[in-house]
């Protein structure tokens, strides 16, 4: 007897039936095609923009207003309010180094490597806590792990003004540094489960950015600030810098529990995102379809035993001792007034020390829209081009005079050594982009370079990069120049290895 002929619309063959046959009869291999094809069908449709508008912003002209609208709310929610609490994180950080050149030192009696002490504390604190926060940040909901730790970190900024021995300040160091090593991987986590390989550079460097015009305006924060209020109701100037950024940062926190995000395998619909809006964002990003972290003492051994972590582990080592030499621009600032009495006011010095700021705003911001445009998504060429300069200028700065007739020069070489420093938001991009099939790996990848960076500190910091020698740390110098070139061949072996993978996955 003939059997009818009944067309799969999803794999479009002609499949046979008997003529009289039930419908739960139906091959199991032949229902999943058709439900499968109903989802699809009412999934979101995913437009590509290909107008040359998307080399600025990548959703100017872009075809898909719906998709516009939603890039838009999430811009000026997520990554609005990650850059400004960046800002701030940094704005706090960068105090004790103002308030150091600024009267702290002597008022406290710091001598010696206190300050160096201090900062050790910091590292340390962040080495402890690395792992652990990254665990914790994909084990609670990923928003109120960060105003969690924003919270503590303004306490400890407003404990600073009332500190009163070199003791107290060291103590208080290394708690900030456990609670602030925990912000900048989170957002970076956190914008990875958003954003696609097309966008999420820029945004990165965007937030890379904020961590330097925090920086920039942390000068000017503290140059109005000890002008202003130096004497006002018995305080030094240097204490009212924490009490004003502590009252800065507090103005973050209302903001962040009414419209920040959780990561995006998490979120549920909210004041800003409906059903619809995070739908969308998932057919975007289908590793974000499920929220899969369980971790195990294995997924620690693989990450311990692969190159390709390490690599990225090797980025927060060699960027970070390639851009330790910077902090010597401020004290050689100061020691001009030992050279040459008179050199440089308080608020020269904080203005002056801005300056670097600038620059490092600039070079990250641009490296992020020529990764994203001319690179056509490749991070690993202007980390190569970053490590190299820093190799140039570092090397120059060791082999030369410190306090030279013509200032000009050496100014503009330590107005060049953040290099480095600022293509950082390139790499923590990276790691999101390159883990993208292995949430796990991703998130141990992350957690783990600013625990790199704080062990490079801890040993370097109490070794060639001393308070009491700077800015005559030649050995230094020499060090951070070896590690941008070290840099660079990471970058440049990553993406070589990675340029492979693609080819032999036809990608």
């Amino acid at each position: 007897m003939p059997f009818p002929r009944f067309r799969d619309r999803t794999t479009k063959v002609d499949v046979d039936f008997p003529a009289k046959v039930d419908a739960t009869q139906i091959s199991e291999e032949v229902l999943p095609s058709i439900e499968g094809d109903s989802e699809e069908e009412e999934a979101p449709v995913i437009l590509e923009n290909t107008s040359w508008k998307r080399h600025i912003w990548d959703t100017w002209g872009h075809p898909d207003k719906r998709h516009v609208k939603v890039i838009f709310k999430l811009d000026i929610t997520l990554l609005a309010l990650s850059s400004i609490s960046t800002f701030i994180r940094y704005l706090d950080r960068i105090n004790l180094s103002y308030a150091y050149v600024n009267g702290m030192k002597e008022d406290l009696g710091i001598v010696g490597n206190q300050l160096n002490y201090a900062n050790t504390g910091y590292s340390i604190a962040g080495m402890v806590f690395g792992f652990p926060w990254a665990i914790l940040m994909v084990k609670m909901n990923s928003k109120w792990f960060v105003v969690m730790v924003e919270l503590f970190w303004i306490i400890l900024t407003f404990s600073f003004s009332a500190v009163k021995t070199p003791t107290q300040m060291v103590a208080l160091r290394t708690l900030v540094g456990a609670f602030e090593s925990a912000h900048y991987p989170a957002l970076s986590f956190i914008l990875g489960t958003y954003y696609t390989s097309g966008e999420l550079a820029r945004r990165n460097v965007i937030l890379q950015s904020s961590t330097s015009i925090g920086s920039f305006f942390g000068g000017y924060v503290a140059s109005g600030t000890y002008t202003g209020l130096n004497g006002v109701n018995g305080r030094a100037g240097w204490r009212w810098v924490f009490i004003i950024d502590g009252v800065i940062s507090l103005g973050i926190i209302v903001p962040q529990i009414l419209f920040f995000a959780d990561r995006l395998s998490n979120r549920k619909p909210d004041l800003i995102m409906s059903a619809a809006d995070i739908a969308y964002l998932k057919e975007r990003k289908p590793d974000q379809k499920e929220d899969k972290y369980h971790f195990t003492l294995k997924d620690f051994f693989t990450a311990a035993f692969s190159l390709e972590v390490w690599a990225f582990w090797g980025f927060g080592i060699f960027q970070d001792l390639a851009s330790l030499d910077s902090s010597a621009y401020l004290l050689w600032l100061k020691a001009w007034n030992k050279i040459k009495p008179g050199s440089y006011t308080y608020s020269q010095i904080d203005h002056y020390g801005s300056i670097l700021y600038a620059v490092q705003t600039v070079i990250a911001l641009s490296s992020g829209w020529i990764s994203d445009t001319l690179c056509r998504g490749r991070r690993w060429p202007p980390i190569v081009v970053a490590g190299t300069v820093t190799f140039v200028v570092c090397i120059i700065l060791g082999s030369t005079p410190v306090y030279p007739e013509n200032r000009a020069f050496r100014f503009f070489l330590y107005l060049n050594t953040t290099w480095s420093l600022a293509t950082a938001g390139l790499y923590w991009a990276w790691a999101q982009e390159f883990f993208v099939d292995n949430l796990k790996m991703r998130a141990i990848t992350t957690g783990g370079i600013d625990i790199g960076s704080f062990a490079a500190e801890v040993i370097a910091n109490n070794i060639w990069y001393k308070t009491s020698k700077m800015p005559k740390i030649t050995a230094g110098y020499y060090i951070s120049g070896v590690n941008g070139a070290l840099y660079s061949l990471d970058a440049l072996a990553l993406g070589l290895w990675e340029a492979h993978k693609k080819r032999r996955h036809g990608q």
